[in-house]
């Protein structure tokens, strides 16, 4: 009974690994209605019976090779000549075609199922006709030239069902991963070694599908609107399966070369945090906020939501060798309740020094500003947030650990379901959005930035940032908004030209706004053209308290001071001695947020008061010793 255990378990965990394979398109019969069937007249092609949304058309037809056969409505079926080989097949035309065209969408192949089905069985008088036919699949993007795939495969004698066949795997062929847009896809089934008898005993195709939807030829693989790294589809599930919480949900679809763990193959999840439990919706991954949130403290922000561990996640590792760059997301999301308010907001985080997420991680924004999804239908919404392709900011280094984390965060009250989802047939509830990138390709761009971080101090706002390389940079522009958002340039850094050494740049504003802080930063090359890189940054002020504080003046020139201010005023500065003597005064114009005060320093040594009065007569003074 053990062991039976043991085996038990072994089964799951290897069916947990194995990943679900998408159809782009495929080829059926059916009974109807409407009625769909595989027969072959002498000039038709054939549609897909079924073919992804975002693919526009797939087509099975034939070369002029192949001689044409009246057949049942069951196969897909033709004569193949005497004799031959895999050369003669491909001089004489000798194939079946599949034709995908994507349209608009980036696609990307990983197989091809076939039922293929000869003449003869193998108990039969004519099997030695049958015995040697082999076939084996090319490629082409452009219909003219073609390249073979894997090695010939001996088919030979089938029963009248047809016999399915290995799958083609595709996933390691580069010139199918993220193929662009309005590009056609060929496919061809080359044939030979048919071995004399009549041309009715070397019939060769796909079938015999005599059960209605049984599929004879499917291509695999993804289309989406952007280069796709991942893809997730609800349908059918829910994170509550018999009052029991669901873990995770695997993808069903992934860039192979993205693992959990170098050399493993496994499926990317999504899982919860630490401060969400399972809800129960249909066909979504619902989530509701813990009990002890709802009683105490609701995540209504982005900091509570971060604190409280109020996200999904997403983890995985950077592609061995290549850059993995995060292009953007598509994503549906529900409300269980009509009206309720729920905010998300996508946040990358990188392995640290010793490749593990945690506070040293470097944070990369994929959104700019969260998502407000009020009044979700019950069939879900959609939002879309994607980078243009110059934007390198988030990219995630070779073999390193990532997690992308989807935080949430509801109004005060909100005890409802919500999440992602709600997924139909076809739909894809969740598509993280990127590409694999060589370091050559990286360096086409002026800057490669890997990274830019805010971190509020006391009084003051330190940005760092980060790259990997530079081409002809000239410099960086660092820009501030305020709540109104519109950025204005604070600084300007010089950057290092061409190099391929990773540089670390430092600046501080000491003079932060009240409220809201935005920073973002922009290159620009020695041509003089312009670059937007990084994520926007963010810190906040609270300045309903205002305040003076000395930096410093003892042994030098100049006394510099912060002055902290919830309002813009005209001040005088002063100093004086603790005995009230005034040695120094000088006009002042302040603002909100807050300001440097620079005073000259020709005092002896000693202890003095400095002191800053508004128009309004409001008085700030702090000590210092000279």
């Amino acid at each position: 009974m053990k062991k039976l255990l043991q085996l038990l378990c072994l089964c799951l965990l290897l069916s947990s690994v194995s990943q679900a394979q998408v159809k782009l398109g495929s080829f059926a019969y059916s009974a109807g209605p409407p009625v769909v069937d595989l027969a072959w007249t002498a000039n038709r092609n054939l549609d897909a019976s079924y073919k992804d949304a975002n693919i526009t058309g797939m087509t099975l037809s034939r070369g002029n090779g192949l001689i044409w056969q009246n057949n049942s409505t069951l196969s897909y079926v033709g004569i193949i000549p005497n004799g031959q080989d895999e050369s003669v097949a491909v001089s004489n035309n000798v194939y079946y075609q599949v034709q995908v065209n994507p349209g608009s969408n980036y696609s990307t192949f990983s197989g091809i199922s076939a039922r293929l089905r000869t003449a003869n069985d193998s108990n039969s008088a004519t099997a030695a006709v049958s015995a040697n036919i082999t076939a084996r699949w090319y490629y082409s993007l452009d219909g003219n030239s073609y390249t073979p795939i894997g090695n010939p495969v001996l088919v030979g004698n089938t029963v009248t069902a047809g016999v399915e066949q290995p799958l083609v795997d595709l996933s390691n062929i580069d010139a199918l991963k993220t193929v662009a847009p309005n590009t056609s896809v060929y496919f061809r089934l080359y044939v030979w070694g048919a071995n004399g008898g009549t041309d009715s005993q070397r019939g060769f195709g796909f079938g015999k599908s005599n059960t209605s939807g049984l599929e004879v030829l499917s291509i695999l693989g993804y289309a989406s609107q952007y280069p796709t790294l991942a893809a997730w589809s609800l349908n059918g599930k829910n994170a509550v399966v018999s009052s029991v919480p669901v873990a995770n949900i695997p993808t069903v679809f992934q860039n192979k070369q993205l693992n959990v763990n170098s050399g493993l193959s496994e499926p990317i999840n999504i899982e919860r945090g630490d401060g969400l439990n399972a809800g129960s919706l249909s066909n979504s991954f619902a989530v509701i906020l813990k009990a002890d949130l709802l009683t105490s403290s609701v995540p209504s922000n982005l900091a509570e939501s971060k604190s409280n561990q109020s996200y999904y996640s997403i983890k995985f590792k950077g592609a061995s060798g290549l850059y993995t760059n995060i292009l953007g997301y598509k994503m549906k999301f529900r409300n269980g309740t009509t009206g309720i308010s729920v905010s998300t907001k996508y946040e990358l985080l990188i392995g640290d020094n010793d490749n593990n997420i945690s506070s040293q991680s470097q944070v990369f924004s994929i959104d700019e500003n969260p998502v407000e999804t009020t009044n979700s239908t019950s069939s879900g919404k959609v939002y879309t947030n994607t980078f243009s392709f110059d934007n390198v900011s988030a990219t995630i280094p070779p073999d390193k650990n990532a997690e992308l984390r989807i935080y949430v965060y509801a109004t005060p009250t909100s005890s409802s379901v919500f999440g992602l989802g709600q997924g139909l047939l076809g739909d894809r509830d969740l598509e993280i959005y990127g590409r694999l990138l060589t370091l050559a390709e990286l360096q086409v761009l002026p800057v490669t930035l890997t990274s830019f971080k805010s971190t509020k101090q006391s009084n003051s706002v330190r940005l760092n940032w980060a790259t990997a390389s530079e081409q002809n940079n000239s410099h960086f522009n660092v820009l501030r908004a305020g709540d109104d958002k519109k950025f204005t340039s604070i600084a300007k850094v010089n950057g290092n030209g061409s190099t391929n050494v990773s540089k670390e740049y430092t600046l501080t504003d000491y003079k932060p706004l009240a409220g809201a802080n935005y920073y973002k930063l922009s290159q620009t090359d020695l041509d003089g053209n312009v670059h937007e890189v990084g994520d926007v940054q963010y810190a906040y002020f609270d300045l309903n308290n205002t305040s003076l504080t000395v930096l410093y003046g003892a042994e030098t020139a100049v006394l510099k001071a912060n002055l902290t201010a919830n309002k813009a005023d005209q001040a005088t500065v002063a100093v004086y001695t603790v005995s009230g003597n005034s040695l120094y005064q000088a006009q002042l114009n302040i603002n909100s947020g807050v300001n440097q005060v620079e005073v000259p320093v020709h005092f002896q040594k000693g202890m003095y008061i400095l002191k800053v009065i508004t128009s309004n007569g409001e008085v700030w003074q702090s000590k210092f010793i000279r």
